[in-house]
């Protein structure tokens, strides 16, 4: 069926375009401040979504709370060019949700916005985008690769709970903030894990300046190797000093890691 509302008219030439444009049926708006909208719900039956950059001659800027929670037929939304937030839990449990195409114009993701789209297996997160809230793609079992753009300065909590799928995670080299090496997460001194993917495959370099491997805390998939079942070697750099509790635990292929000079200390059952 036809899904389009309106067709986008001849440009206007003014300095701003505010022309309508073609947006799925079902889509729902609400009046977010004198001169924007925000989407806050769809009650449509289309599988792919467009959402319009302007509605009614007004820029539509955010995507609500819980807009699309629940929708289990979206499989792909593309999202208009002058949203900047994607609000809370705005695609919590769209279990058919397989691909977000997102603008340059987001700058916020807010907390659990995908958490558990578990058909997603792959997102690219541009780089206006300055934070990535808290369990953001929490539970998105199916999730294999991210890509993270230049701007994000800000990681919460718990992003990538339970992604256990994930092979990699790529941040944008002129990011200041994040670094990224063999699919890890690292600040940008690369001092500090930040995220170690679940699924990590094959040969992995820790890179000079790694101190030490979860020590003293016991985060899961966050900080550390536990459960990687994929990964098959490991090289610690010289910086390393200290390997704490069950760091390797369940790391049932790897067959080969180095333990330099410098590590003074090794937790039980590393």
């Amino acid at each position: 069926g036809e899904s389009v509302n309106s067709e986008t008219s001849e440009s206007q030439s003014s300095s701003e375009n505010l022309t309508d444009d073609a947006y799925t049926e079902g889509l729902q708006f609400k009046t977010l401040a004198q001169d924007a909208y925000y989407v806050s719900g769809y009650t449509g039956t289309e599988t792919e979504v467009v959402i319009p950059a302007v509605y009614n001659g007004k820029k539509v800027t955010a995507i609500g709370r819980s807009a699309f929670g629940s929708n289990h037929i979206l499989t792909k939304v593309i999202i208009g060019a002058n949203v900047a937030s994607i609000g809370e839990e705005a695609f919590e449990y769209c279990d058919a949700l397989t691909q977000v195409v997102m603008p340059s114009s987001v700058t916020q993701i807010q907390y659990g916005a995908f958490q558990r789209c578990t058909a997603l297996t792959e997102i690219t997160i541009p780089d206006g985008v300055l934070s990535i809230a808290g369990d953001t793609f929490s539970g998105c079992s199916a999730l294999q690769k991210i890509m993270i753009g230049s701007g994000v300065a800000q990681i919460g909590t718990d992003v990538f709970k339970n992604c256990n799928q994930l092979t990699s995670v790529s941040v944008a080299e002129d990011n200041t903030t994040f670094a990224s090496q063999d699919g890890i997460i690292y600040n940008k001194e690369k001092t500090e894990f930040i995220h170690i993917p679940k699924k990590l495959t094959g040969e992995i370099t820790i890179p000079n300046g790694i101190t030490k491997i979860a020590f003293g805390q016991y985060k899961p998939g966050t900080t550390y190797f536990f459960g990687c079942d994929s990964v098959t070697k490991i090289t610690l750099p010289d910086s390393m000093k200290q390997i704490g509790n069950s760091a390797f635990e369940g790391c049932s292929a790897l067959t080969e890691i180095n333990l330099p000079q410098s590590i003074t200390k090794i937790e039980f059952s590393a």
